[in-house]
């Protein structure tokens, strides 16, 4: 087959690790193209054989109506190369990409895939593209979600014989450093209002642990969380580590996992924390993550804004050693579920 994944960007991101994890596995044995916007290289590590393009296109300079220009031009410029690339079936990733994507694809009748990465029940789009979204989603022949909360979503705005849940995929080939004995706690995650990192910083204050948190990202908030570490007096224990390739230098057995966020569609960090055997502590935010951690056997789920509960939680999980080497290697057996091998060929039963 050939297969044309369509994405703004591969830079670091949820959406974008999930189009290498797919891109990288396919093209062993199938032709893959990854169409972008952003003309930037890639984040995470393609093999060769992926044909990386940039969708080259006209960029309007002058005001007014600026942007709404833009986005015809991009579109114009996707049906060109949805025109006359001679691929078996298109995947689009992200909402904008999903409409791009059908629009263009208008009166072509191109094989269209569509993934939806967020639950659409807490993320802010403005009402025209809602319903855009209601509107046109039907036009795609598939669409992907990662949960059943999206999928009942969905199901009541779309047919749902062309909706499918499919989980998102995890690596499996990582070093673990388990000569390290060391404890400490790690987030992953863009630095956005998204991801709530100021009651994370709020929990580990609380719980007065000794040893040190470690938060990988980057983001619009990074100077708002700089200044935060600086007022409740943590930076030499709160660290704000930047993007890391390697993420696994910093999910180690004995280390312990936490987030905050107030809403994901299926969060990668946690899936590969888990993955690595780590005792893992989360808000129970929309959506699905019931459908990832057991409450108190493979990780923690927190009620949404219990500060005061998640610092115990992580408190317990730090100080009981016992529980969280039990919570991690529940957590790993019950993610192999999620392996490439796995999901990769879900959606191929789908092509």
């Amino acid at each position: 087959m050939k297969i044309t994944f369509i994405i703004f960007s591969l830079d670091a991101g949820g959406a974008e690790r999930v189009v290498s994890t797919f891109a990288n596995f396919f093209s062993k044995k199938h032709e893959v193209d990854v169409l972008i916007y952003k003309d930037s290289p890639s984040f995470y590590e393609l093999n060769p054989q992926v044909n990386l393009n940039v969708i080259e296109h006209k960029r309007s300079v002058k005001y007014p109506f600026k942007r709404i220009r833009n986005i015809f031009f991009r579109i114009w410029a996707l049906r060109k190369e949805l025109l006359y690339r001679k691929s078996d079936v298109y995947i689009a990733f992200t909402t904008t990409m999903n409409l791009y994507t059908i629009i263009a694809n208008l009166f072509l009748n191109k094989k269209i895939f569509i993934s939806e990465r967020v639950d659409p029940n807490a993320t802010q789009l403005p009402p025209f593209i809602l319903l855009l979204r209601n509107l046109i989603y039907s036009k795609a022949d598939q669409l992907i979600v990662q949960n059943s909360i999206q999928y009942n979503y969905f199901k009541q705005r779309q047919n749902q014989n062309k909706i499918a849940i499919i989980p998102n995929p995890i690596n499996k080939n990582f070093f673990l450093n388990k000569e390290d004995k060391t404890t400490h706690i790690v987030n992953i995650g863009r630095l956005a209002d998204q991801k709530n990192h100021l009651d994370l910083i709020d929990a580990f204050t609380k719980a007065n642990l000794e040893c040190d948190l470690y938060i990988l990202g980057d983001g619009p908030n990074k100077t708002i969380l700089m200044d935060y570490i600086m007022q409740v007096n943590m930076q030499n224990k709160i660290h704000l580590i930047g993007l890391e390739k390697n993420i696994y230098k910093y999910l180690k057995p004995n280390w312990i996992f936490a987030s905050t966020s107030k809403y994901e569609g299926q969060p990668n960090a946690l899936l590969e924390a888990m993955n690595a055997g780590l005792g893992c502590i989360h808000y129970d935010c929309p959506s699905g993550m019931e459908e990832i951690i057991e409450n108190n056997v493979n990780g923690f789920l927190i009620p949404m804004g219990d500060v005061e509960l998640f610092s115990l939680k992580l408190k317990e999980l730090y100080v009981q050693s016992n529980k969280r080497e039990s919570m991690g290697l529940n957590a790993k057996k019950s993610v192999q579920r999620f392996q490439t091998e796995n999901i990769a060929k879900e959606w191929y039963n789908l092509f």
